[in-house]
């Protein structure tokens, strides 16, 4: 069984001295190849994505690390380390405060998130699918 449970956008993000460090004149193709990025594992492709489709660059052609910690990411972000795709949900406080900053305003990677489950559904379940569901379709993008 499968319910959609909604969209999640995730934003290209860092901290502003590594902005200022890596994209002094703005975030530009030929900055991006200089610039240290962080992947979950080896099939995380959403950067790649990202930037093929906003600015051109073929997959493999950005500096890239592997962490496998979506916690991390937040925390290398902010130590300006890194730069980042994050869920936007997971680092509202980072960017209101400005300790993260959106480096693409109005460019972002949306990602449809669905809840999988065997069938039949015992009782419980069901309460725990209701709940999720309930939670997802607030929290979550619905269009």
């Amino acid at each position: 069984l499968v319910d959609k449970l909604g969209a999640l956008d995730y934003l290209f993000v860092s901290s502003k001295p590594f902005a200022e460090k890596y994209f002094p004149n703005g975030v530009t193709r030929s900055a991006l190849l200089k610039a240290p990025v962080v992947a979950f594992d080896h099939l995380d492709d959403m950067h790649q994505a990202f930037l093929q489709q906003n600015f051109d660059l073929p997959p493999g052609s950005v500096p890239c690390h592997i962490v496998n910690s979506s916690e991390a990411f937040v925390q290398l972000a902010r130590q300006g380390t890194t730069c980042c795709m994050i869920p936007h949900l997971q680092i509202e406080k980072e960017l209101a405060s400005g300790e993260l900053i959106d480096l693409t305003p109005g460019l972002f990677q949306r990602r449809m998130l669905y809840w999988h489950r065997f069938a039949p559904e015992s009782r419980m379940m069901r309460k725990v699918t209701d709940a999720l569901l309930d939670y997802g379709h607030k929290v979550l993008r619905q269009d």
